[in-house]
């Protein structure tokens, strides 16, 4: 779930949390396990590297509930949607995994991914645009605070991520991971979080889910066009139907018949003596026929529409393609 949908309710307990940390031990060792790494003061650098799909180090310590905070700075990318990661809950093979992984062009569709590793292979719990383009040596702090069942992730102190984890690991390890970026890596903080400040920001957690779901379809007004628009176009006509989009419905009302040669045509009388210039049932003639057809209404609607075809599906189909959602009685 993205940080717009968030309940400030969450962000700012957690906030509260963050400051209210106890005093622990300072951070476990770093072992680095692949790719190129180099140490400068108090910052350790992952460089590009074609050896390996992303080079990794990870913390000596396994974690229930954590706090890591860094300050990240991409000091060379081979292009924008190279990213570093934080990974979290992996075990002592690493053959189980969840990473937290973010773009240098953060405003991609994918720019932020939240992702888990199961069966050697990366799955995605979920991807959504972030708002920024991190440029080259510009620092951004991360911060990742993790319970038993739930971990929380900031950009620059903006919620980004409150998400439950998708596989069941009591434990694990931290680790610092970067893809085709250099990046760069200091000021890291890793602690244990403090069971009692952990429960009550998960109580808080959990509320704000099940509140998040019972939202999920709130009671608004839907507005469907009925046979298209009738009332502004002939009924069950291509024209109606894109009277219907132009009048901003949210959904469009049809009807469709089955054709003698098996095409599903717009009609909504079993018969088309009413609504066209021919005569004869829908599902005793010919397409051919049934197309031929002046279906304009002249009596009602002068020749405004005259020479309209009664439609097929497949067109209705294509004229609704990303702009409403379709209703069909049969």
């Amino acid at each position: 779930m993205s940080h717009k949908s968030l309940s400030k309710l969450v962000l700012f307990f957690a906030l509260i949390s963050i400051f209210s940390l106890t005093s622990i031990a300072s951070s476990p060792e770093l072992i680095f396990t692949n790719g190129v790494w180099t140490k400068e003061g108090n910052a350790v650098i992952g460089h590009i590297s074609d050896d390996v799909d992303f080079s990794s180090a990870y913390f000596n310590t396994p974690f229930d509930s954590f706090y890591f905070e860094a300050d990240v700075t991409f000091l060379d990318v081979v292009n924008y949607s190279r990213w570093f990661g934080i990974s979290y809950r992996s075990n002592d093979d690493k053959t189980i995994s969840h990473m937290l992984r973010i773009k240098q062009k953060s405003s991609l569709r994918n720019g932020i991914e939240l992702t888990f590793l199961e069966d050697d292979r990366w799955q995605n719990q979920m991807r959504f645009a972030g708002t920024e383009f991190l440029e080259i040596g510009q620092k951004h702090k991360v911060k990742l605070l993790s319970s038993k069942d739930y971990l929380f992730a900031y950009l620059d102190d903006e919620l980004l991520i409150a998400s439950k984890f998708p596989l069941k690991v009591a434990n694990g390890y931290l680790g610092i991971h970067t893809n085709g970026a250099t990046v760069k890596f200091e000021n890291i903080v890793v602690k244990e979080y403090p069971k009692e400040e952990m429960m009550a920001l998960e109580t808080q957690a959990e509320w704000h889910f099940g509140r998040q779901r019972a939202l999920q379809f709130p009671a608004v007004p839907f507005i469907v066009a009925h046979r298209g628009n009738s009332s502004e176009a002939p009924e069950n006509t291509l024209a109606a139907v894109r009277s219907a989009i132009l009048a901003g419905a949210d959904g469009v009302e049809i009807d469709v018949y089955s054709t003698l040669d098996g095409d599903i045509i717009l009609s909504h009388d079993p018969t088309v003596n009413r609504c066209t210039n021919g005569k004869g049932n829908v599902q005793y003639s010919t397409t051919e026929y049934l197309r031929s057809l002046d279906a304009g209404y002249p009596d009602k609607f002068g020749n405004k529409f005259a020479g309209e075809k009664m439609p097929f599906l497949r067109e209705v189909l294509e004229e609704i393609k990303d702009k409403v959602i379709l209703v069909i009685e049969i």
